[in-house]
């Protein structure tokens, strides 16, 4: 028989139950009891063996659903929590089976959802960071407008404005870079981003005078030849003498591209599928089964001449590029170091085949209008142009690429 104990004075009146009703009162108040006391011998006492023998009992009278799955998972953590995986998965997986609608599938639905929804973010702003890095703004803008709130109340939302703010200085909407970076001065209570953004502003003011005397300069046209050599064989990409921007002769060879190009071609050797291969001690992989671009880098130019270049490979090879769905789009890499991204090509096999056609066609009228030891065209997959931040990363880049890959 269970009875109820009352406490009156210095009396103990004991009252036996007498119904059902009373009986299941008796019950979930010994349940509650029970459990408060289990996980103050666990948390408070840290007293394992007696909290377990009280959760066992409370698991075998399974009184009420919501206490037995508390216990079976205060059992499952401390489990876990002493190295006994197996034994906490088992509970976990009991738990699961037996309350599918309970406290933790509930909170798993949650936390499941709230990953989907930041992996989500995540993917949009490494492809908004992408578009950026190409100098492609319209992609860009697209996705950070489509998706405003939710990178609001994300931990993208403050690099998405360093991004838009870039954007509007590379377009010369200087007021409007300035607004954005004022709004991350007053949004942000990162003292380090908050001076970052100050010295943007300075940067975008101090730059002006130097805008307006360029502005004033005329540059002369450009002529492309924009015949593609058809016929043109993968060595001939060896001849059109691409120097790269740095001067360190351990690279300052033409051959990297051709390398590649020569063994990507070349089925009976190497297949031209190669997936994901990671490079040690490099941030850098490659994968010539993604996205790839060619990229026309330019060293100590200006935007002007690079702006020209691109509304003359625009013209000259339009009906070209709408066939094939390319476009061209100009990103500032660094101070007075342009790059113009053209693509995209489904992988790296068919970005070495239209360089092949394109470079020696394209340099005869690039040659004219600047000096060979200002530019270089490489090909680059989709991966490695989101980690080119610097003239010292494509560097490096370069060097993976002719130590690791071009050897194969």
């Amino acid at each position: 028989t269970i009875s109820v104990k009352e406490e009156k004075g210095d009396s103990l009146l004991i009252k036996l139950i007498s119904n059902d009703n009373e009986l299941a009162k008796s019950k979930i108040n010994w349940n509650k009891a029970a459990l408060a006391t289990a996980q103050t011998f666990l948390l408070k006492l840290n007293d394992f063996t007696k909290a377990k023998f009280i959760y066992k009992e409370i698991i075998e009278r399974n009184i009420d659903s919501t206490t037995t799955e508390r216990a079976l998972l205060d059992l499952a953590s401390e489990y876990l929590h002493n190295g006994n995986s197996e034994t906490s998965n088992d509970i976990i997986k009991k738990v699961i089976a037996q309350y599918p609608n309970g406290a933790y599938m509930q909170k798993k639905k949650a936390s499941d959802a709230a990953k989907s929804k930041n992996d989500n973010i995540d993917q949009l702003y490494k492809e908004a960071l992408f578009f950026s890095k190409i100098g492609n703004w319209s992609e860009f803008e697209n996705i950070l407008n489509i998706n405003y709130t939710a990178f609001y109340k994300s931990k993208w939302y403050l690099p998405a404005q360093f991004l838009k703010a870039k954007m509007y200085a590379q377009q010369k909407l200087d007021t409007k870079a300035i607004n954005v970076l004022d709004s991350i001065i007053s949004y942000s209570k990162n003292e380090v981003l908050k001076e970052k953004a100050n010295n943007i502003i300075a940067d975008i003011k101090n730059r002006k005078d130097t805008e307006a005397y360029l502005s004033s300069l005329h540059f002369e046209e450009i002529h492309l030849d924009s015949t593609l050599n058809k016929d043109a064989s993968v060595n001939n990409i060896t001849s059109t003498n691409i120097k790269p921007i740095d001067a360190d002769s351990s690279i300052n060879k033409p051959k990297e591209i051709s390398k590649v190009i020569n063994k990507q071609l070349d089925n009976s050797k190497v297949s031209p599928a190669i997936k994901a291969v990671p490079i040690m001690n490099s941030k850098f992989i490659y994968d010539s089964t993604q996205i790839h671009y060619i990229a026309l880098v330019t060293n100590n130019t200006n935007s002007f001449i690079v702006t020209r270049i691109k509304d003359s490979l625009l013209k000259n090879y339009k009906f070209d590029f709408i066939s094939r769905k390319i476009t061209t789009t100009l990103s500032e890499l660094q101070e007075k170091s342009y790059i113009l991204w053209i693509g995209p090509f489904e992988n790296g096999m068919a970005a070495a085949n239209y360089f092949t056609n394109f470079a020696p066609s394209f340099q005869k009228g690039l040659n004219d209008y600047i000096a060979t030891d200002k530019y270089e065209l490489i090909t680059i997959g989709k991966s490695n142009i989101v980690k080119i931040k610097s003239l010292n990363d494509l560097k490096d880049y370069k060097t993976m690429m002719s130590n690791n890959i071009n050897k194969r």
